[in-house]
């Protein structure tokens, strides 16, 4: 079973910055139980005060998922969660889930993002690949701080592929919004939860607040390279705007990791190969 504390990370990593994730997210300690507040045995006039779109789990997937209209598609990664009796979900379905995450529609992707932490197993690799993907290539900033939010829920404590993503975001060329930057302010809490609220790490972001975004990512990869959280080989990677080109000009640091460390880049595999 998950420990307190990690059920603690999870819950603070879904109420900051008004996401919900949705979802029993605190029901799945890594294999699959029953979803006690699933829909699945709700009756036609319950789901439609619910606002609800689908009939089933299987309507949801088949009708939903797959549909070319993308309001279908933001009301099946919405909802899918609510069906499903157990979780994590299977592979295959979990697969098809996850392109949403990448979809051409914004809300689509968003809406995937907030709902994913409540279908996958916590350490699913394959998924953490995915998220750490749109972390770094989505153009909109929403949609990659709820990567930031969504990581720091699925991924394990002390998991290097996940701080690595989340350290590269601290500087993060997202434009300052009601006074500061969202995106980087995230990315530094989550780097703090991933690596369990280490004392020395918290003494300094604290000390370095207002010195400068490279200053704080300089000093929080220090740390993390000194306790060993991350491979020591590896820098921040540094760019100047955000696009998908960067997968073309920039080895992603996860992946290397991921070579590293012996991972199964596989959806619905959350164990070393």
């Amino acid at each position: 079973m998950r420990d307190a504390s990690e059920r603690s990370r999870m819950a603070s990593s879904s109420s900051e910055f008004g996401v919900t994730f949705g979802g029993n997210i605190d029901s799945r300690p890594g294999s699959a139980v029953s979803n006690q507040s699933g829909a699945s045995g709700m009756s036609a006039s319950e789901r439609a005060a619910r606002g609800m779109t689908f009939e089933s789990r299987s309507d949801a997937i088949n009708r939903g998922l797959k549909s070319g209209d993308w309001r279908m598609r933001v009301a099946a990664a919405r909802e899918l969660p609510d069906f499903c009796e157990r979780l994590p979900l299977e592979a295959q379905t979990l697969a098809l889930y996850i392109t949403l995450l990448r979809d051409d529609v914004m809300e689509v992707r968003r809406t995937a993002f907030k709902r994913l932490p409540a279908l996958c197993e916590v350490g699913d690799r394959g998924c953490i690949r995915a998220v750490l993907d749109r972390m770094w290539a989505d153009e909109s900033w929403a949609v990659r701080l709820l990567a930031i939010k969504a990581i720091e829920a699925i991924a394990k404590p002390n998991d290097a592929q996940a701080l690595m993503g989340c350290l590269g975001r601290v500087t993060d060329p997202e434009a300052n919004k009601q006074g500061g930057s969202l995106i980087r302010e995230a990315a530094i809490q989550a780097c703090l939860s991933l690596s369990q609220q280490d004392n020395s790490l918290k003494l300094v972001v604290g000390r370095l607040r207002g010195e400068g975004w490279a200053e704080m990512a300089q000093a929080i990869q220090a740390l993390l390279l000194a306790t060993h959280r991350i491979p020591c080989r590896l820098g921040i990677m540094r760019v100047d705007r955000c696009t998908p080109t960067w997968k073309r000009e920039f080895k992603l640091p996860w992946r290397e990791a991921d070579s590293q460390n012996g991972w199964k880049s596989q959806v619905g595999r959350g164990t070393k190969s």
